[in-house]
């Protein structure tokens, strides 16, 4: 991802429309071409600017968390250790994705969905994912207390879970300040 090649705009539409054209209809083939198609971004040096720009310029069939659940997968994918690390590492494709509050959701329903389905040595990292998203700027406080106070996905009970501290941490943080 570093040192990345720039492409033309003529070259990145050119892209987005051969891999649109190719995304299948069904929905568990949809989630895993957005994949493909974002990991391809990738592989070919998109930077930053590029890639957000693929992200909001995705197949209609696919809901606006599917196809962040994918581009965040996309960009850790065979992460098992080490996510808020890499996180860090890669700040700047998340930054330019998540420039508002609707989009920080977005974020942490990914963030959540790639947790849930990897080990529980993921699932403990998700205070340090927090935190690092908070630290830089990517997600707010208010953004983290309603996620976590939002019951809607059911895989995500566990990664909640170990989110507890993180939360209750900020939460006091905020009290003190009222005071």
């Amino acid at each position: 991802l570093n040192g990345a090649v720039k492409k033309t705009s003529k070259e990145v539409a050119a892209f987005g429309k051969e891999i649109t054209d190719s995304i299948p209809v069904k929905s568990q083939g949809i989630y895993e071409a957005l994949v493909k198609d974002f990991r391809k971004c990738i592989d070919d040096e998109f930077d930053e600017k590029q890639l957000v720009k693929r992200l909001y310029s995705v197949h209609p069939h696919s809901s606006e968390q599917e196809v962040m659940n994918a581009y965040f997968e996309a960009l850790f994918q065979g992460t098992s250790r080490g996510l808020a690390k890499e996180i860090h590492r890669k700040k700047l494709f998340l930054s330019q994705a998540v420039t508002t509050d609707h989009a920080q959701g977005l974020l942490l329903g990914a963030v959540e969905a790639f947790c849930s389905s990897g080990s529980v040595e993921l699932q403990k990292e998700i205070p340090l994912v927090l935190k690092m998203l908070y630290d830089l700027d990517i997600i707010e406080e208010d953004a983290i207390v309603a996620w976590y106070d939002d019951n809607t996905m059911s895989s995500g009970i566990s990664v909640k879970k170990f989110a507890k501290p993180f939360v209750e941490w900020l939460q006091s943080a905020e009290s003190e300040e009222d005071e």
